[in-house]
């Protein structure tokens, strides 16, 4: 474990840990190929695996999710106004070409996001970034926005790049300034990175990191059990579970920054009546539904945020009561039960044991699913947005982490593409509005 706790990653749900390679190298399995190292192109949470070794960002988060640590930038500073943060380099950091990092490398960084991302949620927020010297750089804000220190730490949103037109014409010969460098990029096959010996950190023991392409579930498993990988990422409950017999693998469960809901279109019938919405919650046994969706992998939701916001002591959703259900349907005008249609999105999260158990226990309180399948998420997303769906299963999670606000507002301000409930509340949009610049 000592050798994997030197690498930089971002984490997840669960991984499993094997010990089949030599002490100074890496095997990762990985379900999903890069299509780009450029981090500006590409943001997956499988890219991201890969150019969080070659990348760094300005400053960097601790385990608690909480605290904020130097990292590229040493020292930073905030205008009383909340809406200009002046960051001071540390010196003699290098390039993977040797080039020296400079505040002009930042600028262009960001400059480029503003320019091939413009759906990023910072492009629309910084109005100008501005070199003071060679090691200060300096934001300047639309608005304040209490939540941007943490937004610099996420690799899904800022990473910086060499300040090289070259670098960025080839969007699979990255320059960074990270502990790890670009060897080989062989599509569909495998990626290698070997150690950057003039890493500014302490460095690893750690020589050398491949990633190797697995798309289907018996590669994952056979890869595992052969030997012939050391990690796998994003491991589902039942695959663990197949792989638990064998005695040697290890898995590790972090705090996950995602959760997994039924939504409600709160727009329509039958669930603009409140009664129904809580007669779906009553009908269903929500920790049974959990464990067999991840085999105890993965930990019942206590709101809407995931567990690295929630607090222990907060409150759980309704009780499982199939009776109530029923007579909270009946008061709605619905005491022969009711028939709904729910979308599900074609991927791991919804297999079939997992419809079928939500159609099972809801049937049980008289509300009869007419599952449709999405065979995208794209499709998926459309759906949900159509008048066709009533009730679906979906997933959220934030682009950054440290401040619940982002992903509040993503899901429940009614300006948000992505409030797929429809929900409209003037008092939240306020609350959620003054979120964005308090502390």
């Amino acid at each position: 474990m000592g050798r994997i706790a030197k690498i930089q990653a971002v984490f997840y749900l669960c991984f499993l840990i094997n010990s089949c390679s030599t002490g100074d190298e890496i095997l990762m399995g990985i379900e999903s190929f890069p299509g780009s190292l450029d981090p500006v192109h590409d943001y997956g949470f499988y890219t991201t695996q890969v150019t969080n070794q070659i990348f760094e960002t300005l400053i960097t988060m601790d385990e608690d999710y909480r605290t904020i640590r130097p990292n590229l930038a040493i020292q930073w500073d905030q205008s009383p106004d909340g809406r200009v943060y002046t960051f001071r380099l540390r010196t003699g950091i290098t390039f993977h070409n040797q080039k020296k990092l400079s505040a002009r490398d930042i600028k262009y960084s960001v400059d480029r996001y503003k320019q091939y991302r413009p759906s990023w949620v910072l492009a629309d927020l910084i109005r100008s970034v501005l070199v003071l010297d060679s090691l200060t750089v300096s934001f300047t804000l639309e608005r304040p926005y209490s939540q941007f220190l943490y937004m610099l730490c996420s690799p899904y949103i800022f990473l910086v790049m060499q300040n090289d037109d070259r670098a960025v014409e080839d969007e699979f010969s990255p320059v960074g300034t990270g502990p790890f460098l670009l060897r080989t990029f062989t599509p569909d096959e495998t990626i290698e990175l070997v150690k950057n010996d003039d890493y500014w950190q302490l460095n690893s023991s750690v020589r050398k990191i491949s990633f190797i392409f697995q798309s289907s579930v018996e590669d994952r498993q056979s890869a595992i059990i052969n030997n012939d990988v050391d990690i796998l990422y994003l491991i589902s409950g039942s695959e663990i579970d197949r792989l638990r017999w064998k005695g040697e693998i290890g898995y590790c469960v972090k705090k996950s920054s995602n959760t997994l809901f039924l939504g409600f279109n709160l727009e329509n019938p039958p669930f603009d009546d409140i009664r129904v919405r809580r007669a779906v919650l009553h009908a269903l046994d929500i920790p049974k539904i959990v464990h067999n969706l991840n085999r105890g992998n993965a930990q019942v939701a206590r709101g809407p945020l995931p567990p690295v916001y929630s607090p222990v002591n907060q409150l759980m959703q309704e009780k499982y009561d199939p009776e109530k259900a029923r007579a909270l349907l009946s008061a709605a005008g619905y005491p022969g039960g009711i028939k709904i249609r729910c979308n599900f999105p074609k991927s791991g999260i919804s297999r079939k044991t997992v419809v079928e158990m939500i159609e099972s226990e809801l049937a049980k309180s008289g509300i009869y699913v007419d599952a449709f399948i999405s065979d995208s998420w794209e499709q998926h997303t459309d759906s949900i947005f159509s008048s066709n769906a009533q009730l679906f299963f979906d997933g959220s999670e934030s682009l950054f982490i440290g401040d619940p606000e982002y992903f509040l507002r993503t899901l429940f301000h009614s300006a948000s593409r992505y409030n797929f409930f429809r929900y409209n509340n003037v008092l939240v949009d306020s609350l959620l509005n003054m979120a964005r610049e308090e502390n």
